[in-house]
């Protein structure tokens, strides 16, 4: 897995809470955040090498991990 330095960007926000909502609860946070990525950089709001990179290390946490609360 590749190591990111993530330069400064203009602060971007998801305005659908009703669509971050069902993706979270479906366990789908690596792959939402990996579509999330693709959108923004084929809009030119992320480098596309870098954007490539990161893409493609989300959708292998997404497939190979799941989130799962810490027990107290």
């Amino acid at each position: 897995m590749s190591f990111y330095h993530l330069k400064k960007y203009p602060l971007l926000f998801v305005n659908d809470a009703k669509s971050v909502d069902f993706h979270v609860q479906a366990g789908d946070y690596f792959g939402s955040l990996a579509t999330t990525l693709s959108l923004w950089r084929q809009q030119g709001l992320w480098p596309e090498a870098e954007g490539a990179e990161l893409e493609k290390d989300l959708l292998f946490l997404q497939k190979e991990y799941t989130i799962r609360k810490k027990l107290s």
